[in-house]
């Protein structure tokens, strides 16, 4: 009996160790082929690991990457914020983040976001840096798309409006804050030109948003007469969700 409760243990041992050993390897293999960068650092950011895809990221040799500070591969204009972030880190602020660039070794400008958690001892924490460099340059393209559509639009000499479904302004050009000082966002046009709070009958507006076209109408104010028209604008339903006026 004592000889078959030996075995039993041993048994069981030896199967927790296996599983033990699995688990391990498991979790090894989630660390080294993650997509995103791991890296443990201490309070200096001097690197004492990291994974595949963190050496990739900095583009250097994995062997020769611990013992180098992270922060000498970061830009030098984004320096002082990387060294706040790892102040915040090891003072055990709550969910402390940044973003930095790094120089690539083609000279590419290289966009990081970080994160960081302080490790029970606090003497290191744990990083994961993300390259959302492709992120940032669709957001530099599309701020460019806007200020170059901001440009055009407020070079027209007609005065423009862009409207909700409800005529209610969403934003104007120059021309149109010059003739209506107080087209505000938020205002219906109706309110700003006939001070009415209700469209005018015949509005050109509320003509376009039944039959979903161009409609135009003239329209005396003071002694000015102006050629007034209203561009519907669709979903992707083709429902009517605002005009061009």
């Amino acid at each position: 009996m004592k000889n078959d409760k030996e075995e039993n243990a041993r048994a069981n041992a030896l199967r927790r160790a296996h599983t033990e050993a699995a688990a391990a390897e498991k979790y090894a293999d989630l660390y080294e082929f993650a997509p995103v960068g791991y890296f443990t650092l201490n309070s200096h950011g001097d690197i004492i690991q990291t994974n595949l895809a963190g050496a990739a990221l900095l583009e250097g040799e994995r062997a020769n990457l611990p013992g180098k500070r992270f922060g000498a591969f970061v830009a030098e204009v984004d320096r002082p914020a990387f060294n706040a972030f790892l102040e915040q880190v090891f003072a055990k602020q709550p969910t402390p983040t940044c973003e930095v660039t790094l120089a690539g070794n083609d000279g590419r400008t290289l966009w990081f976001h970080i994160n960081a958690t302080l490790c029970a001892e606090g003497q290191e924490c744990r990083a994961v840096v993300v390259n959302i460099t492709e992120l940032k340059k669709s957001q530099e393209a599309q701020a460019r798309t806007a200020q170059q559509w901001q440009i055009t639009f407020d070079a027209s000499n007609d005065a423009i409006w862009l409207l909700d479904e409800e005529h209610r302004i969403v934003c104007s050009n120059r021309q149109t804050d010059r003739l209506f000082p107080s087209s505000a966002g938020g205002t219906r046009c109706c309110e700003v030109v006939h001070g009415a709070t209700v469209p005018i009958a015949d509005c050109a507006v509320e003509r376009a948003k039944e039959s979903l076209q161009r409609e135009t109408m003239e329209l005396q104010i003071g002694d000015l007469w102006y050629l007034v028209t209203a561009d519907p604008i669709l979903d992707e339903n083709g429902q009517y969700a605002g005009a061009v006026h």
